[in-house]
């Protein structure tokens, strides 16, 4: 268990490295740890004047993305903690979530504002464009495999968008707003989760629901698949983190407990050995030997 926020950890993520992970906070900050010795290896990184909400992490490793409940992001240097460049600014409301694209160029974001808005942060200004006007909050976002199209939520519907903002595809099903939602590492599967309490899983090609995962007890704020494609894992506010089948659905194990409060985010190391999820308890959590 990781100490030191002072108060609920909505973010975390590893680094590609696999030996540092990041988080932020309701407490206004970043932290940077090492996950081998399980010690704070940077910060707290401080800029942001209200609640951290989301992080990203570059392909290369070599920045961190954090959007905040200020309506701005932040890019700093994962090696040392300094922040990079200006805020970006454009959002009306608080920014609650961010993905690199693959290849490092581009940064996605989405606001309680309804809009999903695309960055180039190494060009003249930061160039920004809005690709879609949602009808509510968008509460997640991913970058296809390829780069080619992005997943939005808002509210029970999940949306495909191109980059250039041409609608690509619809999957509506979940009863209650759709919270997270991934990519499949071939691209051929989303993986959503919802408030109504379940996992989904579908197929990109069709849209179509491929089946439903059910088990948690409250919301399901965040999901991943592991790299090998063989287990989707959820965290809930049921303050449990659950392991499935990804070909069949169904629970691998028992729940995995440890959280006091709320499970509000996960994330997973690029060799999928290894977890991290972050809680309303104010902790981060490791959780090894995985895969």
């Amino acid at each position: 268990t990781l100490k030191g926020h002072s108060a609920r950890v909505r973010a975390v993520a590893y680094l590609p490295c696999g030996t540092r992970i990041v988080s932020g906070s309701d407490d206004n900050t970043l932290r940077i740890w090492d996950a081998n010795t399980r010690r704070l290896a940077l910060g707290p990184l401080t800029g942001h004047k209200a609640w951290v909400l989301c992080v990203a992490v570059s392909p290369d490793g070599r920045q961190i993305a954090s959007g905040s409940n200020d309506c701005t992001i932040r890019r700093w240097d994962a090696e040392t903690g300094s922040p990079i460049g200006r805020r970006m600014v454009g959002h009306r409301r608080g920014v609650t979530c961010l993905a690199y694209s693959p290849d490092g160029t581009h940064i996605v974001s989405g606001s309680t504002d309804h809009t999903l808005r695309l960055w180039t942060p190494k060009a003249t200004g930061g160039r920004r464009k809005i690709l879609r006007q949602h009808p509510y909050a968008v509460q997640a976002v991913e970058f296809s495999p390829d780069g080619r199209t992005i997943a939005s939520a808002s509210q029970r519907a999940i949306y495909l968008t191109s980059l250039t903002g041409e609608h690509e595809g619809l999957f509506d099903g979940h009863a209650a707003s759709v919270q997270s939602v991934c990519f499949s590492a071939d691209g051929q599967y989303l993986i959503s989760g919802s408030h109504d309490r379940t996992v989904r899983v579908w197929a990109v090609s069709t849209q179509d629901l491929q089946f439903t995962l059910h088990g948690h007890s409250q919301s399901v704020r965040s999901v991943a698949i592991l790299p090998s494609g063989r287990y989707i894992v959820s965290a809930s506010w049921d303050k449990t983190i659950r392991v499935w089948d990804a070909l069949t659905g169904e629970p691998i194990g028992a729940p995995l407990l440890g959280h006091k409060d709320w499970v509000d985010i996960l994330g997973v190391s690029s060799d999928g050995k290894s977890l991290v999820s972050g809680s309303r308890d104010k902790t981060v959590r490791i959780w090894d030997r995985f895969e």
